[in-house]
């Protein structure tokens, strides 16, 4: 397993064009003119589903194969740390190879790797099934120099950072909301994530261990490593317009830009959104309040002007609310809450050894 400053790939949309294969079984939508001929056809997205709820999804026309999905995470029971984008990409062909697809490609030789294999040495067994048909691979050499690597869509890129426990987490959540970023829509949900989105890609930060428990994951060694060290995730999605700009479209390119270091500087560039978490904090008073006021008053005491983060009618409604805590938000400076202040340090982190142990089996 590579591990590159603990950045990784949890989320890969991929296209290419192949030789003529048997398109999947998985049905059609498809436009009638008024002499029943058809005027428009759109081949639908047959899905892959494995266990513990994970699925992938695959698409061919009997020409040009399309696959999209956290690959890395496939029959997993959590992502908490996933896997470079080669290793990604293998694991998608392995999917591929599953439901008899061609395969991805960055060159004719990727194309051998799963060709021969038995999907048993995966130990997949019975928690797989396919809800489509696959065709057979054509033969790989034959192909034109142009169709012999895939083109990138949608790829996430990902790392974990360690805030010591969920309180703190929450404080560095509160921390962040405040701040904007040019020509990008904000959203908050609370202080349990944020996230800053438009055309061309979406920053999210987020508590990993809330998000584990909202998809029905309390228990076991990688949840109680994400709330006892106060895991928070940045996530980075470049969609098809900024990996046309970046010139990564193609998966070649992209690979080269991730081995010359230049997706890691991109991604670093992001990081600057947590330059600020190392900042007093009140958690604990602030944990105290309801939700809905957390951000609002942690905004507040950490000197910021309230009344330009919303409107007026908003603003006097949340001032009346926060009156009931012995907070003004209308006063020129935060009041002084008499609750110990302590100094939140936000770590990147890498895969524990069992953690690494259970990747590879």
């Amino acid at each position: 397993i590579t591990q590159s400053g603990g950045l990784f790939v949890d989320w890969l949309s991929v296209w290419q064009v192949h030789p003529e294969h048997a398109p999947l079984n998985s049905g059609a939508i498809v436009t009638l003119d008024g002499s029943g001929s058809p005027v428009f056809h759109k081949t639908r997205t047959a899905r892959l589903s494995g266990s513990h709820a994970t699925s992938c999804a695959f698409k061919s026309d009997g020409r040009t194969v399309v696959a999209s999905g956290n690959f890395g995470r496939f029959n997993r029971s959590d992502n908490l740390f996933n896997f470079d984008p080669y290793e990604t990409l293998s694991r998608c062909n392995t999917c591929a190879a599953f439901v008899g697809l061609p395969l991805f490609s960055s060159g004719v030789q990727l194309h051998e790797h799963l060709r021969g294999e038995v999907l048993d040495d995966y130990g997949w067994g019975d928690s797989v099934y396919w809800s489509g048909i696959g065709g057979v691979a054509p033969d790989y050499k034959q192909l034109p120099e142009e169709e012999q690597y895939p083109h990138l869509s949608r790829v996430d890129l990902t790392k974990n950072y360690s805030c010591g426990s969920v309180a703190a987490a929450r404080s560095v959540i509160r921390s962040i909301s405040g701040k904007t970023v040019s020509r990008v829509k904000k959203g908050v949900a609370g202080d349990a994530s944020v996230w800053w989105a438009n055309t061309r890609y979406m920053v999210k930060v987020y508590i990993k261990a809330l998000e584990m428990e909202a998809h029905g994951c309390t228990t076991g060694r990688a949840y109680e490593y994400a709330r006892d060290n106060g895991i928070i995730r940045l996530e980075l999605e470049l969609k098809r317009r900024e990996l046309d700009s970046l010139g990564w479209s193609n998966f070649n390119a992209f690979l080269g830009a991730w081995d010359m270091g230049k997706v890691h500087k991109l991604f670093a560039d992001y990081e600057k959104l947590l330059d600020c978490v190392s900042v007093k904090s009140d958690a604990e008073f602030l944990d105290k309040l309801p939700s809905r006021l957390r951000v609002t008053a942690a905004a507040f005491l950490s000197g910021r002007d309230v009344s330009s983060m919303m409107s007026r009618t908003t603003f006097y409604r949340y001032r009346k609310a926060l009156l009931d805590y012995g907070i003004d938000i209308a006063d020129e400076r935060p009041a002084m809450i008499n609750t110990a202040v302590r100094t939140i340090e936000v770590q990147a982190v890498s895969p524990p050894d069992w953690y690494l142990k259970e990747m590879a089996a």
